[in-house]
C-alpha cells in the first residue's frame, strides 16, 4: 500500500499545478466560469479512460466515471464519490508551486512571501509528509486533495482486479467555489443511490449538516443631482446602502458567530449612477430562522426607504442550497457505511456542522443524499494552506473499505 501513498502525493502535485480558478463574475453566466478548468476535467477523463473506465464528460466541465460491481459486490447499493475541480479566488490561485516536506519535524513551517504555518493539528503529523505551496499562492487542496484521493482509489482497483466491490461512480464538478456549478449537473447520468463529497478538512471529519443558504440581491435607487443643486433633491444610493448595512446586527455576522449560530453576510457592493446593488447572504442551520432573517431584510429596506424620501429599494432573494441533514437522516445506511469503514481503518469520526455548503448539499436536494468526508486539507482559501498526506491516505483507505463487498 505504500506505493499508493506515493501515487497519492504524485497525483495531488500534478493536479495542483494545473490552474483551475473560479471566476465569480461569470457565475450563472457560463459554465465553467473560467475555461481553464476544462484542462483538468479533460485530463481526468483521459486518465479514467486509460484505466478502462467508461466516462461521461461534457464541455461544462462535469466528469462521471462508472466502475461496475465485481463479484458479491453486486448486492451493495451503488454510490458515488465527488470532488470539485475549481479553486477559490480568495487568495492568489494560479501558478501554484507545491512543496513537499517528506518528514515534518514539528516546527512552524516557514514559506516564502512572509508566510508561516503554525497550526495545532500539525503536531499529530510529525515524521509524515506535508505539502504546502511556496507561499505566493494557495495550495488548492480544496479540492484537489479530494480529486487525488478518488483517483488513487480508481488506480488501486485497476491494479487489484481481484477485489470484489460494489458499483460506484467518481464525479468531478466545476465551479463549486462560485456556488452555481451544480445548477448544470447532469443528474440523469448518475446511477448512485447516494454519494459522498471528499471536500472536508481535518482527519476524521464527517459533515452531514450544513447551512440553509439564501442570497439577497438588494438594489438601492437614488435620485441624481449636481451637488451644487442637491439640497432637498438628491437621494444618494450609497448613503442608502450604508444605512441598510448598519441595520444588520453586528452580533449576527460571520465574524461574530460559530457553531449552529446563523448570520447575515454582506458580500459584495457595486455602484453605478443612481443605482447601488448589494449582495447579502443569509445562512442558518434552522430554516425557520433563515426565513425570519429574510423577512428582516425586507423590514430593513422599508425602514431605510422611509428615511430617504423619493429613494426606493428592491429586495430579491433566491435559495442557494438547503441543510442536507433531513434527507441524510431518512437513509441511515448512508452514514452507517462511513462509520463501519472508519472503524476498520481505526479513524474516529468527528461529526460537526459545516458553516458553509458543498456540492453535496445541492446533490442532496436532487434526491441523492451526500455528506462530506475529510481529506486532510487545512487553512483552506489561504496562502498558508497545507495538506496532511497521512490524513489523505487514510481517507483513501476508508473509500476502499466503503466499496468492499
Amino acid at each position: 500500500m505504500k506505493d499508493f501513498q506515493e501515487s497519492l502525493i504524485d497525483r495531488f502535485i500534478r493536479y495542483a499545478k494545473i490552474d483551475t480558478p473560479v471566476d465569480i463574475s461569470m457565475a450563472g453566466k457560463q459554465r465553467p466560469t473560467n475555461p481553464a478548468q476544462l484542462n483538468l476535467s479533460r485530463l481526468l477523463t483521459s486518465e479514467l479512460e486509460e484505466m478502462n473506465i467508461p466516462v461521461f464528460s461534457n464541455e461544462e466541465g462535469f466528469v462521471i466515471g462508472k466502475i461496475p460491481a465485481k463479484g458479491t459486490g453486486a448486492s451493495l447499493d451503488p454510490i458515488a464519490f465527488m470532488a470539485h475541480i475549481d479553486v477559490t479566488d480568495a487568495a492568489p490561485n494560479t501558478n501554484v508551486k507545491p512543496q513537499v516536506i517528506r518528514s515534518y519535524d514539528g516546527n512552524p513551517i516557514v514559506l516564502g512571501h512572509n508566510i508561516t504555518i503554525d497550526h495545532p493539528d500539525l503536531q499529530q503529523y510529525i515524521g509524515t509528509p506535508i505539502i504546502t505551496s511556496d507561499g505566493s499562492t494557495l495550495l488548492g487542496a480544496d479540492d484537489k486533495a479530494g480529486i487525488a484521493i478518488i483517483m488513487t482509489l480508481v488506480e488501486y482497483l485497476f491494479h487489484h482486479p481481484e477485489l470484489e466491490h460494489g458499483a460506484f461512480e467518481v464525479v468531478f464538478t466545476p465551479d463549486e467555489e462560485g456556488g452555481d456549478g451544480m445548477s448544470g449537473f447532469p443528474i440523469e447520468h448518475l446511477d448512485a443511490h447516494y454519494a459522498y463529497t471528499l471536500d472536508g478538512g481535518a482527519i476524521g471529519g464527517v459533515t452531514y449538516e450544513c447551512y440553509n443558504a439564501y442570497t439577497a440581491s438588494i438594489t438601492f435607487k437614488g435620485v441624481s443631482y449636481h451637488p451644487g443643486d442637491a439640497r432637498g433633491r438628491m437621494v444618494n444610493p450609497i448613503s442608502m446602502a450604508a444605512a441598510f448595512i448598519n441595520l444588520l446586527p453586528r452580533n449576527e455576522s460571520p465574524e461574530a458567530t460559530d457553531g449552529y449560530f446563523g448570520c447575515y453576510w454582506p458580500d459584495d457592493i457595486k455602484s453605478q449612477g443612481e443605482y447601488v446593488t448589494l449582495k447579502v447572504h443569509i445562512r442558518d442551520h434552522d430554516n425557520t430562522i433563515a426565513i425570519r432573517r429574510m423577512e428582516a431584510l425586507h423590514a430593513y429596506a422599508r425602514a431605510v426607504e422611509s428615511s430617504f424620501p423619493n429613494g426606493s429599494i428592491s429586495v430579491d432573494i433566491h435559495e442557494a442550497y438547503r441543510n442536507m441533514r433531513e434527507e441524510v437522516d431518512k437513509m441511515p445506511i448512508v452514514m452507517q457505511r462511513v462509520y463501519q469503514a472508519m472503524n476498520v481503518i481505526g479513524v474516529t469520526p468527528i461529526i460537526y456542522p459545516t458553516r458553509g455548503g458543498t456540492d453535496g448539499a445541492r446533490l442532496t436536494q436532487m434526491g441523492r443524499p451526500c455528506p462530506n468526508l475529510f481529506t486532510g486539507a487545512h487553512n483552506i482559501h489561504a496562502r498558508s494552506e497545507w495538506l496532511a498526506i497521512d490524513a489523505a491516505y487514510k481517507a483513501f483507505q476508508i473509500l476502499i473499505e466503503m466499496i468492499k463487498a
